[in-house]
């Protein structure tokens, strides 16, 4: 009979209600939903009406730590209270995922980070586009050389917003504490994108405007990017812009072209023949529980969703944000310390 782990949910937003709820619904087998807690006893209410099962209420996380009823919890809440949360948890011997961004800045992510070292208990950064099977098939392709040697690459990402948005609405996304709003709340995952393909970032260059005032914060960027293994290019985004939405990757190599859009990956070869292959599609929430799963019952190495990676996903955005102010470029090995 396979071990169910007691999981506890901290936050009724809608990371939680449309992101992480359905994909632990289908996970019923490997995680028993206990309980729920929110600032605002009112919404725990009404989220734990929503289930099929009693949940216990708490209006306070650290009664629902100590409680004795949780091995985990699930943290989806504003990024700038994950360091408090996942503190206590760790300290009362549960276990942790927390929804991404990893925490509002660099300097909390790193306390963050070396806090959660000193405890044995899992911590996991549920960064989603890790698990997106796409990103093997991109590099697959890649190795095997159907576009020869990657030289560059032009992202571009339109996420048109409006007014009415629930995610624009959010009242921390209308005045964000955490570094850029939109920017590193959405920037963090096509991060994860990028470094899981070319690997780490040298140094960026990075260029922030506001086009539209229903978006908290900047929400506009530009950022020119140099790797490790010499891929050099450009990642644009704006969430402000009144345009079509739009989210293409363009890889240009020594011998061709790849395009990988959500669905599909196109390679253009160097006498223009184009080959096409369909993107595999799977549940990436249930995926990165799976992985938490097994770290917390198998022993399992956490790997796509170590802290490590989310705090080099944000250090990225912030980065460019930074070279924005400054009017230069930023080495990552400085910026990180």
């Amino acid at each position: 009979m396979t071990k169910k782990v007691r999981l506890g949910l901290v936050g009724t937003g809608i990371a939680m209600r449309k992101l992480h709820y359905p994909a632990l619904r289908k996970l019923s087998d490997l995680f028993d939903v206990v309980a729920v807690s929110s600032r605002h006893v009112e919404n725990a209410e009404k989220f734990a009406s929503e289930f099929d099962k009693e949940l216990q209420v708490f209006n306070n996380y650290h009664h629902m730590i100590v409680s004795g009823l949780v091995d985990a919890i699930d943290i989806a809440v504003p990024p700038q209270y994950n360091f408090e949360i996942m503190q206590d948890a760790l300290r009362n011997g549960v276990h942790v995922i927390c929804e991404k961004p990893i925490a509002e800045n660099v300097k909390a992510a790193k306390d963050l980070l070396r806090t959660s070292r000193a405890y044995d208990h899992i911590f996991m950064i549920a960064e989603s586009q890790r698990y997106d099977p796409q990103l093997d098939q991109i590099n697959d392709l890649i190795r095997i050389g159907k576009i020869g040697k990657p030289v560059m690459f032009d992202w571009n990402v339109i996420v048109n917003f409006s007014e009415d948005n629930e995610y624009v609405n959010t009242d921390w996304r209308k005045f964000p504490k955490h570094v850029g709003g939109f920017l590193s709340d959405g920037g963090v995952h096509h991060m994860a994108v990028l470094r899981a393909i070319f690997g780490e970032v040298v140094e960026v260059s990075g260029f922030v405007t506001k086009v539209n005032d229903h978006i908290g914060g900047e929400d506009t960027m530009v950022l020119n990017m140099l790797f490790e293994n010499g891929v050099m290019g450009s990642y644009s985004v704006s969430y402000g812009l009144r345009a079509p939405a739009h989210k293409s990757l363009k890889i240009y190599g020594t011998r061709g072209k790849m395009r990988a859009t959500p669905r599909e990956i196109e390679i253009i070869k160097e006498n223009n023949e184009i080959e096409k292959h369909e993107a595999p599609i799977v549940n990436l929430f249930e995926e990165e529980f799976k992985e938490f799963y097994r770290a917390i019952v198998e022993g399992e190495e956490v790997k796509l969703g170590a802290p490590e990676s989310a705090l080099k996903d944000l250090a990225l955005i912030e980065a460019g944000i930074h070279s924005s102010r400054i009017g230069c470029m930023v080495r990552m090995d400085e910026f990180l310390g």
